[in-house]
């Protein structure tokens, strides 16, 4: 695969999260309770997989190619994803905090909770649109093919750490457990 084809399917991972996220916040809402447990695994998740892998790849790897290629950080699309990446650890920090407090007893933070989630969940989900439809287009467009290919050969590094894949297995399995709770068809 080559690393936009990587990162477009860690996106698609993303999205999967993202709506079982988005059903946990629901039936929070709706219930005022959810399995805590599973929303610490989701914390882990956009930690881990999201903030630690996907972002580390775009931020160390990608954007500095794109800039490489002559795309100014300050003034293109890099910039606002940049943005939009400390945004979501912004959310991510303050939700939790608010799941620290809830699983302490304190009820009270539930709203906090539902908001920031419910703000991440937008935020992650137009990024990565964004992501898909501009900003690899133009890495697609800038970046020569040697460059890609060494980019290619930096994301296999990346990825070769024992540690790594044994997180990205972990992620694969947590994502299919949640999936199973949270998207499985009713009927």
């Amino acid at each position: 695969m080559t690393p936009l084809e990587t990162l477009k399917a860690e996106h698609g991972i993303i999205h999967v999260m993202m709506k079982i996220f988005s059903r946990m916040v629901y039936k929070l809402r709706e219930e005022q309770t959810i399995d805590w447990n599973h929303a610490e695994q989701v914390l882990d998740f956009l930690t881990g997989f999201i903030d630690e892998n996907h972002h580390v790849k775009e931020e160390m790897l990608l954007y500095p190619a794109m800039e490489k290629a002559g795309i100014s950080r300050d003034t293109s699309q890099i910039s606002i994803m940049m943005v939009e990446h400390h945004s979501t650890r912004l959310f991510l920090f303050a939700l939790q905090q608010a799941l620290q407090k809830i699983k302490a007893g304190n009820n009270e933070f539930i709203p906090l909770f539902i908001k920031h989630a419910n703000e991440y969940i937008d935020l992650k989900t137009h990024h990565t649109e964004k992501e898909n439809k501009i900003v690899f287009a133009y890495a697609e467009e800038s970046v020569p093919a040697d460059a890609m290919e060494e980019l290619k050969k930096e994301f296999q590094s990346f990825l070769q750490t024992e540690v790594r894949q044994g997180n990205m297995k972990r992620y694969q399995e947590m994502l299919q457990n949640l999936s199973g709770q949270y998207l499985k068809q009713s009927g």
